[in-house]
């Protein structure tokens, strides 16, 4: 016969499984040296022959960079090139990463690269994209941010390109229905008035 055993399981505490996608409320340090010891590891780990450590570093070093001030984020990305021995990787590296860091300094710091025709760093086209795209998905986005917003918008006139209008006022939504209000926020009210006048200029 077939013995089964009761067994009491008690559940104290319950922890959230979804990813927390909050801003760090302050930069902490401008020291890049955590990121950049992640970041070699990334090199040694990853392209041509990816190892399944590769992720985990990744991670890793998302957590050390999120806490950077974008001095120190701009720092880290100048000094990346030497990183990965005999290649770029290292900047590529940092680039791609952008995205998911999801501080304010890193929405700041793709906001002056989008903008930065002359920029040394060669970005495509498609990693440009990949960088909008991934603002339109932020979830709690903060002042400092819509005011990153706010450039990109205005940059439109030079770029002639619609994600630069619809992509940041969707951002902009997101920030006012997260803080319940915005009719008093200057940087929202002067959003608002220069796409107001933009659409006057167009009649």
């Amino acid at each position: 016969s077939n013995n089964y055993y009761q067994v009491d399981v008690y559940i104290e505490r319950r922890k959230t499984l979804l990813y927390d996608h909050t801003f760090s409320p302050k930069p902490v340090n401008n020291n890049v040296q955590l990121s950049r010891r992640h970041l070699i590891e990334m090199c040694s780990l990853g392209t041509p022959n990816i190892q399944r450590e590769f992720p985990d570093q990744f991670v890793k070093f998302l957590s050390a960079t999120r806490q950077l001030s974008l001095n120190g984020l701009q720092q880290l990305l100048g000094r990346a090139i030497g990183i990965c021995k005999n290649n770029k990787n290292g900047r590529k590296h940092v680039l791609e990463s952008l995205p998911y860091i999801e501080s304010a300094a890193s929405i700041e710091l793709m906001k002056t690269l989008l903008m930065d025709r002359s920029s040394k760093y060669e970005i495509t086209k498609e990693v440009k994209e990949t960088w909008m795209l991934s603002m339109f998905y932020l979830p709690r986005p903060d002042s400092k941010v819509i005011e990153s917003m706010f450039s990109l918008i205005q940059f439109y006139e030079k770029e002639q390109n619609p994600m630069y209008v619809l992509i940041p006022t969707s951002v902009v939504h997101t920030y006012c229905r997260n803080v319940g209000d915005c009719k008093n926020d200057y940087v929202v009210l002067n959003i608002v008035k220069y796409l107001e006048e933009i659409v006057i200029a167009n009649l």
